[in-house]
């Protein structure tokens, strides 16, 4: 007997075993009410007697476009045990799954909604979690099929078909070590009927400061002359003053005053004896800040099966920092009327009279959006569209201005006294403006070219237009400029998925299925040369169990407009640590655009397998390995280390003795970066078993029924756009499960049947709930009486990056610095060749609680061959958080005694249970002054109590 014929007779007795399923299926959609949607539809002509049993299916709600299943879905029970308010704070706790090696960094992952487009993650980044059936997130190659590109993982959120939510929420936090608070409030409305949804929202933070003295910050006045009251020293500062001070003998740096006013003498200052100023008090680690929004978003069907969506939001922000005291400089010259010195001297001294140095930002982001989504056909095609304006200024305490005061002193004024107040003297300052705008455009359509025996061959194509500006104004007492910059771009993606072998034909391959793929996108840009991104990859599964994935990129990209035209920002007594002298310095930092930046050109291979390892045990393994070059890529300026001087002196600026005075910090192009890195994540997932008390949910209980992550649906050859298929059936043979499915639980996308003590849905209604089967009823409802036994479960997640390689050439001809092996870019230490992210979620029938612990592995930075104080040493770091909460709405008879308690959920959270934060010691075990533990994390632990109500 041939392979073929081998293939054929194991899938003919599969589907005649397994025909008790497609039967009950069909009587699930004969008895289901007249009105409600089946995700699965099985043909009325099933003939046991021929060797073809035909099936025809339908798309399960919210799918994404092609045959790459999750890595990670979670389902509505799971999604409530993170205890989040919104699908952006779900987002945040989602961080390790959503990660990738493949994009540049810090951006959130490419986000659908219900398997489409949407305008921008602002539409629906404030719904709250109640509303979701599932959340999916897949691999980078899924963003190709909705025209991004493949530098982000995806994630697709996906809303029950019939809810209605009305939260408010308030909540307050503050470390253990007290002192700072934040306060929010918010409300939060959305309903969803079908393909229509509406939704509005506000919330209201509010952040109070948190000064240095509130913390055990160790003064930096040893390394100053400044102080109120003054100190008298010689210009540049460190000269003897003996001679003018009338002493002989040992040098004598420094003189405070102690005394004499305006009009001291020379008793009044204490030789060799400096005045010392703590300016904590003036200083924030933690700036003051208060926000509020609103927005909402609208989405109707039109003309049948298309659907359009209206969103808009508005945002506003208002930070208030300090930054220590002003400083003041007065050369006395030698017969001064007020002096009583004998020589020139100079007297170093902090304007406490005018206050600390202040920065007063505020921001106006406002924002709106539209989607179109075409009736579904060959052709899919959705367009897309938003406008976004910033406007934003600020204005900061930069120095005194003291021209006018010495220059009076110089002319021997016998009115004004250089040891005098003041408070008259004007402080100068610096003001910014700044106007953003973007404006976007853009049309997806995705089908099917062609078949082949293998399957269909699929193409996404799509086209998009941005205008953006940008305007900004800055002015200090050296005048005004401005800077105004403008890009038109326009841009053309094409993607196609070529199925090459297919386990599900009639000579089904032995090598399971194999598909490729091929990308190109096209860019055009007003302000910038023509840039080309291209790559191709192949998928391959040759057991349901295990599946490989293989691409390589190409790919230019611009600066943004921003790194290019941001208004500059002068901000005075920075705190940094000068590598190459090995001292914590106060400097002056200037940040902004820089007109002068280049484009990048990145490379990245990456090859991916995803493992599920066990059929029935919901246990799946992903291991990412990718492999990155980027030629002038766009950073933000790296730390003062001997190497990026170096490479860029004109951005230092160091006195007479080389100490540091300031830094630009305006962004800049690396010569060439590598990375290299292996990501492996395991997750594990359990249902708990029912309570007795529990409705007729089955064993493991009625809402699991998620598609596990990385696993196949029942109907995945049915997904593809082929309506049929021969040789299939949908579902699995009798006595079994689909992979990952929880005993008793109906098919993703099908609706859970009836509970103990639930009525059956209405003639014409669909019962709500999540396509996974989760909980029945409005608005996130429990499916059931309150206390019936909700099923529980717990997930443990655990992801882990290796590092193996990481080197930057900050510039051509200068060596190349290895990040793992003691050289820096930033001022956190090396690159942690190890970093770990433990999660454990846990749920039942009321109780959740979500705890994560992360680890990072140390580093050391060498030193520069100037410093006094060696390498150091950036030691290892764990940091764990529990979140704990309750919905009060379970127990039947706490809501029969208190009827205000239903909806309500507590909950109580701890941020850095241990409050453990990074050690740095130099080559004698000290800790440098920028390294102390209360500047490296000024906030520490926290607890946060959240009382959270639908009505």
């Amino acid at each position: 007997m041939t392979c073929s014929e081998i293939l054929k007779a194991a899938r003919l007795g599969a589907c005649v075993t397994g025909l008790c399923v497609p039967f009950g299926a069909m009587a699930m959609a004969q008895d289901a009410p007249e009105g409600q949607t089946q995700d699965t539809e099985i043909t009325d002509d099933v003939d046991v007697d021929t060797d073809v049993i035909t099936v025809t299916a339908s798309r399960p709600r919210g799918m994404v476009v092609g045959d790459i299943e999750p890595d990670v879905t979670l389902d509505s029970e799971e999604i409530e045990s993170y205890g989040v308010s919104s699908l952006a704070e779900l987002l945040d706790e989602l961080t390790a799954e959503t990660g990738s090696g493949r994009g540049r960094g810090g951006g959130r992952p490419v986000v659908l909604l219900n398997g489409q487009r949407i305008s921008g993650f602002r539409e629906i980044g404030e719904y709250p979690p109640e509303a979701l059936a599932r959340v999916e997130v897949l691999p980078e190659e899924v963003a190709l099929k909705y025209g991004y590109r493949a530098d982000q993982r995806v994630i697709n959120f996906v809303l029950k078909p019939n809810v209605s939510v009305l939260a408010v929420e308030l909540e307050s936090e503050r470390p253990t070590a007290g002192q700072r608070v934040v306060n929010e409030a918010s409300i939060r409305r959305l309903y969803v009927n079908e393909d229509r949804r509406w939704s509005v929202d506000a919330k209201l933070v509010d952040r109070t400061s948190l000064l240095e003295s509130e913390r055990d910050v160790v003064s930096d006045s040893q390394g100053t002359p400044f102080a109120i009251g003054g100190n008298i020293g010689t210009s540049p500062y460190g000269g003897a003053i003996n001679g003018a001070l009338g002493l002989a003998g040992d040098d004598i740096l420094v003189a405070g005053q102690t005394g004499g006013g305006a009009t001291p003498a020379l008793s009044d200052f204490a030789a060799g004896t400096a005045n010392r100023t703590d300016t904590g008090q003036y200083r924030t680690l933690s700036p003051a800040q208060q926000e509020a929004q609103i927005g909402f978003s609208y989405n109707r069907p039109f003309f049948g099966e298309r659907a359009s969506t209206l969103s808009g939001r508005l945002e506003r922000t208002e930070t208030q920092s300090r930054s220590g005291l002003p400083q003041a400089t007065v050369l006395i010259p030698q017969g001064n009327p007020f002096s009583p010195f004998d020589d020139d001297v100079a007297l170093y001294t902090y304007a406490d009279e005018l206050g600390p140095l202040t920065r007063i930002s505020e921001s106006l982001v406002s924002n709106v959006g539209f989607s179109v989504v075409g009736k579904p056909g060959p052709w899919n095609w959705t367009w897309t569209g938003s406008a976004t304006q910033t406007d934003s200024e600020s204005e900061t305490d930069t120095v005194l201005q003291l021209a006018t005061l010495q220059a009076a002193i110089d002319a021997g004024s016998d009115s004004v006294s250089p040891f005098g107040d003041l408070s008259g003297q004007a402080l100068q300052q610096r003001k910014t403006e700044s106007t953003s705008r973007v404006a976007e455009t853009a049309i997806t359509t995705s089908g099917t070219l062609m078949d082949l025996p293998a399957g269909p061959v699929s193409s996404t194509l799509k086209g998009s237009v941005q205008r953006q500006t940008q305007d900004s104004r800055s002015v200090d007492q050296n005048g005004e400029t401005d800077v105004s910059l403008s890009r038109d771009t326009m841009d053309a993606q094409a993607n196609v998925d070529v199925p090459l072998l297919s386990a599900d034909t009639d000579d089904g391959s032995f090598l399971g299925d194999v598909s490729a793929n091929a990308n190109i996108a096209y860019t055009s840009l007003s302000d910038f040369d023509d840039l080309v991104t291209y790559g191709g990859g192949l998928t391959w599964r040759p057991v349901d169990a295990l599946r490989f994935i293989v691409s390589v990129t190409q790919e230019e990209g611009a600066p943004s407009i921003s790194n290019l035209s941001d208004p500059l920002q002068v901000t005075p007594n920075v705190r940094v640590f000068d590598y190459t002298n090995g001292e914590t310095v106060f400097v002056t930092t200037i940040d902004g655009g820089s007109a002068d930046l280049l484009a990048d050109n990145r490379r990245v291979y990456k090859i991916g397998a995803n493992i599920e390892p066990f059929e029935e045990q919901d246990i799946s393994i992903r291991f990412d390995y990718t492999d990155s070059e980027i030629e002038n890529e766009v950073s933000s300026f790296p730390n003062a280390t001997p190497a990026i001087e170096a490479a860029f002196p004109d951005r230092f600026v160091r006195d007479e003795t080389g100490a540091l005075l300031s830094v630009d910090r305006r962004p800049v192009n690396l010569a060439s970066r590598t990375s290299r890195e292996l990501r492996t994540t395991l997750s594990y997932m359990k249902r708990l078993e029912r309570p007795e008390s529990g409705g007729n949910r089955g064993p493991g209980g009625g809402a699991g029924g998620r598609p596990s992550g990385g696993q196949r649906s029942e109907a995945s050859a049915e997904e593809r756009p082929q309506a049929q298929r021969p040789g299939n059936v949908e579902g699995a043979a009798q006595g079994e499960r689909p992979r990952g499915r929880p005993p008793g639980a109906p098919p993703a996308g099908d609706a859970p049947p009836p509970q103990d003590g639930q009525k059956p849905a209405a003639e014409g209604e669909r019962p709500s709930g999540p396509p996974s089967g989760g909980r029945a009823g409005r608005g996130g409802g429990r499916g059931g009486p309150p206390g019936g036994g909700r099923p529980g479960g717990y997930r443990v997640s655990l992801s882990h990056v290796w590092s193996i390689e990481k080197t930057v050439q900050i510039a051509p001809g200068l060596p190349v610095l290895d990040l793992l092996e003691g050289d820096t870019l930033g001022g956190s230490g090396g690159e942690p060749e190890h970093t770990l992210d433990l999660g454990f979620n846990l749920w039942n029938n009321g109780l959740f609680m979500r705890s994560g612990v992360k680890w990072q592995s140390a580093t050391t930075v060498n030193a520069s061959p100037l410093s006094t104080v060696g390498d150091l040493e950036f030691s290892d770091l764990t940091t764990a958080e529990i979140r704990v909460g309750y919905n009060l709405d379970t127990k039947a008879g706490l809501v029969a005694k208190y009827p205000w308690v239903k909806g309500m959920r507590v909950s109580f959270d701890v941020e850095n249970i241990f409050d453990t934060r990074q050690k740095v010691t130099d080559a004698s075990g000290d800790v440098p002054l920028t390294y102390q533990p209360d500047l490296i994390d000024p906030i520490g632990r926290t607890i946060e109590f959240e009382i959270r109500k639908r009505f």
